[in-house]
């Protein structure tokens, strides 16, 4: 039997993302995607469009959650670790929750990674 070796638990969610991706020489390029689990360590999602391993990568992520009547947006920010044909794992290095505008229903655009 195979043991799984994660350090931390991970939780079964789908929910919708957008992502911005900067690899080792500098492009940058964004898409979507949907999540299939998360924990406090790290995110798995998959997408149609072909991502590259040890690229930086910012997630955003509608929480299903209302914080005072508003959508919380989670960003997180990390790098790719594995991404196949079986989806993209994202090590976390940093994560926020903010609170979106009433009236926003998808996350807004955001900066570009730091030092791209």
């Amino acid at each position: 039997m195979a043991t799984d070796r994660r350090s931390a638990r991970r939780y079964t969610m789908r929910l919708p993302l957008r992502y911005r991706v900067r690899t080792r020489n500098g492009v940058v390029y964004s898409g979507t995607g949907v999540t299939q689990n998360i924990s406090c360590k790290g995110i798995h999602f998959t997408t149609g469009e072909k991502i590259v391993p040890k690229g930086f990568v910012q997630l955003y992520l509608e929480w299903p959650v209302l914080s005072d009547g508003r959508p919380l947006e989670l960003q997180i920010v990390g790098s790719v670790v594995r991404a196949d044909e079986a989806g993209v794992a994202v090590r976390a290095v940093r994560h926020e929750f903010s609170r979106l505008a009433s009236e926003e229903s998808t996350p807004r655009d955001h900066p570009v990674l730091p030092g791209a």
